[in-house]
């Protein structure tokens, strides 16, 4: 993979997590998905719980894509 198609990756990554955490945030806040404050939070109002999906997401993609085109990481991958 030469620097072009890595920097590609990066930005369509970074793209589809922007769009997947707008869509997540959303779809938690009308789903009622939301972390309640307590006494131990550092919130103080309702918080949707699920943004990291939306990072986890496009990296386990990235890492199949990985595997993928490099045969000899599927182990570490």
């Amino acid at each position: 993979m030469d620097s072009q198609q890595a920097l590609m990756l990066l930005g369509a990554g970074f793209a589809a997590t922007a769009v997947l955490e707008g869509l997540l945030l959303a779809l938690a806040r009308r789903q009622g998905w939301l972390a309640l404050p307590n006494e131990r939070s550092f919130h103080s109002t309702a918080t949707p719980a699920v943004g990291g999906v939306a990072f986890a997401l496009p990296v386990l993609a990235y890492l199949g894509a990985l595997s993928l085109a490099a045969p000899q990481l599927r182990g570490v991958v």
